[in-house]
């Protein structure tokens, strides 16, 4: 292709030169959290320690990008192959927006850190609340946030992101 790249013209992957564009973010919201010690061994979906944003969407045709970054201390007793999942879900629909699976193998315990990111389509220009759960499926506790170990002292947050397409 022959041409020069400026501010509103790229080079594209198949060598053609085309527009710059696409969307824009429009708004970001976060929460930060200390860590904490509370304990939990449940399992139905917890939000002992959990995480959560609220954001109000400018357009029903706008995208919300959710991010968080945590860190679960497990502990199975001893046992085998216990394990423990956490998730961000929009807390008026109960829609998962994303998930991630921790396993544990005995002992000793675990410090697993865990990074999440969904994309939700609002479909309108209610306010959303995300929240950050935990689900214990066999770990003889599980502990958001950490005040112990290789994670203690760190912050941890969660970010919901607007944007236009």
């Amino acid at each position: 292709a022959t041409g020069t790249a400026d501010a509103t013209t790229f080079l594209r992957g198949d060598n053609a030169w085309a527009e710059a564009g696409g969307g824009k973010v429009l708004q970001v919201q976060k929460t930060a959290y200390p860590a904490q010690s509370s304990y939990h061994n449940t399992s139905t979906w917890n939000t002992t320690g959990s995480m959560s944003v609220s954001i109000t969407p400018a357009s029903a045709s706008n995208f919300i990008l959710v991010m968080s970054s945590d860190s679960y201390y497990l502990a199975g007793n001893g046992a085998a192959n216990t394990s423990a999942s956490s998730a961000i879900f929009e807390t008026v629909s109960g829609t998962m927006v994303s998930y991630k699976y921790m396993g544990h193998n005995g002992a000793p315990a675990s410090h697993d850190p865990c990074t999440m990111i969904g994309v939700y389509d609002p479909g309108d220009t209610s306010a959303r609340t995300f929240q950050t759960k935990s689900y214990n499926g066999g770990a003889y506790y599980c502990a958001p946030r950490t005040t112990s170990g290789p994670d203690s002292g760190n912050i941890y947050w969660i970010i919901a992101l607007e944007y236009e397409v």
